[in-house]
């Protein structure tokens, strides 16, 4: 090819190829990075993997700005698979981001694995500004592992997937059934595949049984028509007891109760899907982690489940992300357990802990005026409208960090700013942490790629290099507009097949009646999958009882803070962290009076909601179940102001209090509503009193 289109080029050797000239494009690309990522915050992430030459590496990579950059990957080979190795590796793996890339790592995450846990629980001893976190997607994925671990959820899915392997293992069986499909969808012009579920593919258990119910009535019909025939084909089969397990099969398929309770297995993992979707992606902010699980929990909402403590040591940064977001602003949060004191309060430890100095009053001020809404605070100076509207023309979800880069006023982005622009700063620096470390694995795919069995001599550093010079020419095509547009193949909502499921018409309507589904006799796991969410979510606390105590970073004439490479580890404290504030996910939030398990959720409040006796008739009406917003009068009494400045058109409190209410428990949190329609028509109803077992999650390895 070369020789064809330039005539009398040199072909470089295939060890040049791998050596001199891929580490000059390694060599350029990192400076390419290097300009592309200085001077902004990162969120580190690591993991580790096998190849296919059986040897163990550990992939560091660092997101910033909604991008990912592979680090570093370590040979294993020799050394010990221990926390302590694992956290000497994000230790030199930070000095690298600082020293080449010239970005400041504010967060890292790993999975739940006892080296990755035990990584994190040294790097917050060593570093406390560093928010450590694991991986909130390996965790919502582990959630459907635990609910197929029930005996009735367990056989459902068992069967199902013995059919699926049992018809793709026949071809003369599967051309029958592809045959069936066409004359019961004369629509459709290409039969549908059956689908068997990959451990690395986080929700194809979901996406099985989904496909396996929209394939149903073909399936019955088929096998109707063909008895006869599959056990023919059965028993041509050189496999043991071939006949016994056709008839198993047809047997299963035949069965109308298992039809009704694959359709309750599809059900309840819809939403923990359409929740893994949401967690996995490269830009999950501690903020969507809330939201997400919050809204988990308010689908699978039973009076019987008691919130109890889990595992984590951030809770207090989640909460925070929800509150910086200017979208919510906190205002779904429940005020009889936490007030606005108590975000304050928050506020001031984290600014304590990342910037190593104590706010001034001003930092304060700023907070009430941001919880009011008001002055630069406002929704029309943020221009949180046109923001939500380019992010809706661009098809994803606002970026509410730029937001506060643009209220930001300062020049440096490192500058520790004590006074009012401190707000700006701890908001930027919480909502750019990544919540995930899901870019590793799809690097390490990239790796399987790259390093197979016919080229399993190649080197790790090789493998690395060759990934990073793709992943580079990915994002240059991309930032070109070259990249064709990726077509989705299996989605979660139900337009990618419209037919029912194959249930009788009577079994139909039960599923599709909520009410009816609450009266169902079998065991409801909406309970348990309640109690996983809370698991996975409630954080906990540091043993140590030790006050914070940070030292003072050293001014700089009279000039402002500023953080630097040489004052970074001069900021920690040597005693460990205690997380002062403890709170339920049931507590945490004001969630709407009717859960989403039903087919739609219901007003808040009527049109014309009637005065209690004795209100002035000054005084805004909230709707019921909504949160004050935080703000004092200047008498200290509590007060409703969502007002902007007064050159700006006021919106009526009530109406503007009801709408980011709304915002927030109809998805308004991420740009996901057609999967959060899905979620509200499809989730399971909840049948408190039903008994339930406990689920620890996020102490399962990642």
């Amino acid at each position: 090819f070369i020789l064809r289109w330039i005539p009398g080029a040199k072909i470089p050797d295939r060890r040049d190829l791998a050596g001199s000239l891929l580490e000059d494009a390694v060599r350029k690309i990192e400076d390419a990075t290097g300009e592309r990522v200085a001077g902004k915050f990162a969120t580190g992430q690591s993991d580790g993997w096998r190849n296919i030459a059986k040897t163990d590496v550990i992939t560091s990579m660092m997101s910033v700005d909604r991008e990912v950059f592979p680090i570093a990957t370590h040979n294993m080979k020799g050394k010990p698979k221990t926390g302590a190795e694992h956290f000497s590796i994000i230790e030199a793996d930070m000095e690298t981001m600082r020293s080449k890339y010239h970005v400041h790592p504010i967060a890292w995450v790993t999975d739940d694995g006892p080296d990755g846990k035990c990584a994190r629980r040294l790097l917050r001893e060593k570093y406390d500004w560093i928010v450590t976190l694991l991986c909130w997607g390996h965790q919502s994925s582990l959630l459907a592992g635990d609910y197929l671990t029930f005996p009735l959820h367990s056989s459902t899915m068992n069967a199902a997937l013995e059919v699926v392997r049992w018809f793709n293992n026949h071809s003369s069986a599967l051309e029958l059934f592809q045959q069936a499909q066409l004359w019961t969808n004369p629509e459709r012009t290409q039969p549908l595949a059956l689908i068997l579920p990959a451990l690395t593919r986080w929700t194809t258990h979901f996406q099985a049984a989904s496909r396996l119910c929209a394939l149903g009535p073909a399936m019955q019909a088929c096998v109707m028509r063909n008895k006869d025939k599959l056990l023919e084909i059965a028993e041509k089969s050189q496999g043991d007891n071939s006949r016994a397990t056709a008839m198993n099969v047809i047997k299963t398929i035949e069965d109308a109760e298992f039809w009704k309770h694959l359709d309750r297995v599809e059900a309840h993992l819809k939403p923990i899907a359409i929740a893994t979707n949401i967690l996995q992606t490269p830009h999950t902010r501690l903020d969507h982690v809330l939201g997400t699980l919050a809204n988990l929990f308010r689908i699978y909402n039973s009076d019987s489940v008691e919130a109890e403590k889990g595992s984590g040591a951030e809770q207090e940064q989640f909460i925070l992300a929800m509150y910086c977001n200017p979208y919510t602003r906190g205002y779904c949060f429940n005020r009889e357990f936490i007030s606005g004191a108590d975000l304050f309060d928050m506020a001031i430890r984290a600014f304590k802990r990342f910037f190593g100095c104590n706010p001034g009053p001003d930092f304060t001020a700023a907070l009430l005026a941001y919880s009011q809404g008001k002055e630069e605070f406002s929704d029309a100076r943020m221009m949180l409208d046109a923001h939500q509207k380019l992010a809706e023309d661009r098809g994803t979800s606002p970026d509410v960090a730029q937001i506060w880069k643009l209220v930001d006023r300062s020049n440096d982005p490192y500058e520790v700013c004590p006074g009012r622009n401190g707000l700006a700063k701890l908001a930027i620096r919480i909502l750019s942490i990544t919540a995930n470390s899901a870019d590793v694995e799809r690097l390490f795919s990239l790796f399987g790629l790259i390093h197979t069995k016919r080229r399993n001599r190649l080197h790790t550093v090789t493998v690395h290099n060759t990934a990073m010079v793709r992943m580079s020419r990915l994002r240059e095509h991309a930032d070109a507009g070259r990249l064709p547009k990726r077509r989705l193949k299996r989605k979660l909502g139900d337009d990618y097949e419209p037919e029912s499921s194959p249930s009788t018409a009577a079994s139909s309507t039960e599923s599709a009646s909520p009410g009816q589904s609450d009266a169902d006799p079998e065991v409801d796991i909406a309970e348990v999958l309640s109690k996983a969410a809370i698991d996975s979510l409630e954080l906990l606390h540091s043993d140590d009882d030790d006050e914070f105590d940070l030292e003072q970073l050293p001014l700089s004439g009279e000039g402002p803070l500023v953080l630097t490479e040489a004052n970074i580890s001069h900021a920690v404290t040597r005693s460990r962290r205690r997380c002062r504030f403890q709170i339920t996910l049931a507590n945490l939030f004001l969630f709407p009076k009717d859960p989403a398990s039903r087919a739609a959720t219901p007003p808040l409040a009527p049109a014309t909601p009637r005065r209690p006796p004795g209100t002035p008739a000054t005084t805004p009406l909230r709707p019921p179940g909504t949160p004050a917003p935080l703000s004092r009068s200047a008498s200290g009494a509590s007060a409703v102001s969502l007002l902007d400045d007064e050159e700006e058109t006021p919106e009526d409190p009530e109406a503007a209090l009801l709408r980011r209410f709304e915002f927030i428990w109809k998805g308004g949190i991420r740009s996901y509503e057609r999967e959060t329609a899905v979620l509200e028509h499809h989730a399971p109803a909840c049948n408190p009193g039903e008994p339930f077992i406990r689920i620890i999650s996020s102490t399962r390895r990642g």
